[in-house]
């Protein structure tokens, strides 16, 4: 088991006129090799002087701006940590807490983690199926079987440190699934890890209610990490030559990562990592409309949690669970899944777009087992009305064998019978249009419950289209004529349905 020894500090410093003052913080900090050591970086303050370690001493190398900048773009080896690291403070009316940084891999060992709402409490206020990830990406790991320091200024109410990948597949054996991720609550100060036998890439969450800062110290080892609009793209493809083959890598955008393998980035990437993370971004964009999230207030507004996507093992087939998505591991060129995870093609792949969906699906509309892998893909499909994928040409093709099944005696008819299940949600979308099943989502947040019946998830249907659908559900062999659903809804006293709902043509 994991555990620490914190040494709680102030952060805050005595100055020299007795007057209180917030601790100097650097904010960040790079360092690019080559004909040069170029050395570059932000801290909280406007003025002061930024010192490096070598050899025992202190040495100045750069004065902060006023804007909290500061640059050396020529610094000599000598006044480096070891060869490929450099170790620096700020002077200004006190010092800063120390923090290193790597040659190549610019991302920062310093480390701002806005709050969130902890995953249940997140789940309960929209009403999710699945829970999201309520801890965010740092690029760095914990080497297997060592200690190492982790630094907390800032609100402490509720930080804790995750050491791995949920769901990642082993780097030796990637048809074995690695630990559940290992947790260590975090204090103000220092905090020393004790060694983890399997180490692994870390994770920070801060379910409290303001922001903190994190400050890693040299002993972890970074990873090849890109975050959209920010990493410059020959910046990653340095990291990911001064890397080891098989080590983790993770990609970055708007509340979504990426993680997989080195080997199978190489094998799968697109050319253009931005366009990698750009396509899983766009899925989650047009499935959180599909769900309603609209901004219009801020129950109807996408959480501002995590969805990861991971390499996952090799045994197992893709699947969507708390916080993210699996998709299992191959070395096939033509593997939908890797070419999902990493081609750039996440908005052209139903495998996406079907377990991404599963994050939007509440628990309304996912009524076990009739309707849990049907309703997902009202956001899958909704994806699809932009962006072609694989299935785009086979769904409708079923529409021929669904329509005589539909023309079937209601007594002949059981809906998980049907030659194309979700196809009613579709029907439903043509008969009342675009706007209805994103405003069932705002229903469901709107009507929070504990737990769905068949009577809830059919009656919801109703009062949003504000008319009886028990006959259009008795076609499509959900419920039978008399049985108690049917007489829920006729008690609701709606006016009745258009008439021809399951004549309405699905996937046009």
């Amino acid at each position: 088991m994991n555990t620490f020894t914190p040494t709680p500090k102030s952060n805050k410093t005595e100055s020299s006129a007795g007057t209180t003052t917030a601790t100097p913080v650097i904010t960040s900090l790079s360092l690019r090799r080559g004909a040069k050591n170029d050395v570059r970086g932000s801290t909280s303050v406007t003025q002061g002087v930024i010192e490096a370690f070598s050899n025992g001493t202190w040495k100045g190398i750069a004065d902060v701006k006023a804007d909290g900048r500061f640059h050396n773009p020529d610094l000599p080896d000598s006044y480096l940590l070891t060869a490929d690291t450099v170790h620096v403070r700020v002077n200004s009316s006190g010092l800063s807490h120390p923090v290193t940084a790597t040659d190549s891999f610019v991302h920062p060992r310093s480390i701002y983690i806005g709050p969130t709402a902890a995953k249940a409490n997140d789940q309960a206020f929209y009403q999710w199926s699945l829970q999201w990830a309520d801890y965010q990406p740092t690029g760095y790991k914990l080497p297997a079987g060592k200690s190492a320091s982790l630094w907390l200024e800032g609100d402490d109410e509720d930080v804790t440190v995750l050491i791995g990948v949920q769901g990642l597949a082993e780097q030796s054996n990637r048809a074995i699934q690695t630990p559940n991720m290992r947790e260590v609550r975090l204090q103000r100060g220092d905090n020393r890890l004790r060694p983890d036998l399997v180490g692994g890439v870390i994770h920070i969450r801060n379910t409290g209610k303001s922001g903190c800062r994190v400050i890693l110290d040299g002993a972890f080892q970074p990873i090849p990490y890109y975050i959209l609009g920010q990493t410059p793209p020959n910046d990653w493809h340095r990291m990911l030559d001064k890397s080891d083959h098989q080590t983790e890598v993770q990609l970055v955008g708007d509340r979504v990562v990426i993680s997989a393998y080195a080997d199978t980035y190489r094998l799968f990437a697109h050319p253009d990592v931005g366009e990698i993370v750009r396509s899983h971004e766009e899925v989650l964009k047009i499935e959180a409309i599909a769900a309603g999230l609209d901004g219009s207030s801020p129950r109807h507004t996408r959480s501002n949690l995590w969805i990861h996507a991971v390499e996952s093992v090799s045994s197992s087939s893709p699947y969507a669970t708390t916080g993210y998505i699996g998709l299992p591991h191959s070395r096939s060129q033509g593997s939908s899944y890797m070419n999902a995870l990493l081609g750039g093609r996440a908005h052209e792949l139903w495998v996406t777009l079907h377990e991404y969906g599963h994050h939007f699906q509440n628990r309304t509309n996912t009524l076990a087992p009739l309707f849990d892998e049907n309703s997902v893909n009202i956001y899958a499909l909704a994806v699809g009305r932009i962006h072609s994928n694989d299935y785009s040409e086979e769904f409708p093709k079923r529409w021929p064998g669904l329509k005589a099944w539909l023309a079937k005696p209601r007594d002949q008819k059981h809906y998980p019978e049907s030659p194309d299940t979700h196809a009613i949600f579709e029907q439903l979308r043509k008969g009342f249009g675009n706007h209805y099943l994103p405003a069932w989502d705002r229903f469901a947040r709107e009507n929070p419950i504990n737990g769905n019946d068949l009577v809830n998830f059919t009656a919801s249907l109703c009062k949003v289209a504000n008319c009886n659908l028990a006959d259009f559900f008795a076609d499509w062999g959900v419920i039978k004529e008399g049985d108690a659903t049917w007489r829920a809804l006729h008690a609701l006293r709606l006016p009745a349905a258009p008439a021809g709902l399951i004549h309405q043509v699905p996937y046009t």
